[in-house]
């Protein structure tokens, strides 16, 4: 983790195995830090999304809901699509239909064209 937050290291961030600490001197600049880029998803993990070939196993399609699990905050109603995919993980029900397909679908789309996501700017209305 700490190769990622090399530009940040010792001038606002500190790192401690899974835990991150933002320190600011004030709390206008601890909103800067948090705020900057926001959280978007990792390009290279969407590039890896694209190519992603229909999961023919149940260990292909639990690989395909950790990722899309890892960034369910991103899609709004994972459950819900990802509720076909998710009942073909119980025992001896791997069959592959449309609504299995559809939420496969659904959800790559989701992946690829995720939004970032940012801290509200309070000044300015929210709607």
């Amino acid at each position: 983790m700490n190769r990622v937050f090399i530009p940040y290291l010792r001038k606002f961030l500190l790192v401690f195995f899974d835990d991150v600490l933002i320190y600011s001197a004030s709390l206008q600049d601890y909103v800067v830090h948090l705020r900057k880029e926001g959280v978007a998803f990792d390009p290279a993990k969407v590039e890896a999304m694209e190519s992603w070939p229909i999961p023919k196993t149940i260990k292909a399609l639990r690989d395909f809901l950790g990722l899309t699990g890892y960034y369910k905050r991103f899609i709004k109603s994972y459950g819900t699509i990802s509720r076909p995919l998710t009942n073909l993980l119980k025992k001896n029900t791997f069959h592959w239909d449309t609504s299995a397909d559809t939420a496969f679908l659904l959800l790559k789309q989701a992946m690829i064209s995720a939004p970032v996501l940012a801290l509200p700017t309070f000044p300015r209305p929210l709607w």
